[in-house]
């Protein structure tokens, strides 16, 4: 849920994704599609990768989880598996 203009919109992402993370686990991935433009969308996104991301992290009961916002659906498959390799360059997910 985000909040836009005031109104509480309930928020619903793309897709989740899970796979292997390196020497530190599996990592689970939220995935938002941009597609058509909206004007709820920065919102959206803020909200998922300031307050839910670290919240999910922070727990701790839910495995390991990043976000990605993918512009070009086409392109997703591309865009996930270079979001992966350059977290573990980053050692990010070790």
């Amino acid at each position: 849920m985000h909040d836009f203009h005031g109104r509480k919109i309930d928020q619903i992402n793309s897709f989740t994704a899970s796979g292997a993370g390196g020497e530190g686990g599996e990592i689970n991935l939220l995935v938002e599609v941009t597609g058509e433009k909206k004007k709820d969308k920065a919102a959206k996104i803020a909200t998922a990768r300031t307050l839910w991301m670290p919240a999910i992290n922070n727990h701790g009961g839910f495995g390991r989880w990043a976000f990605l916002e993918i512009a070009d659906s086409w392109d997703a498959q591309n865009a996930i598996r270079d979001f992966l390799a350059d977290r573990m360059k980053m050692q990010e997910f070790k």
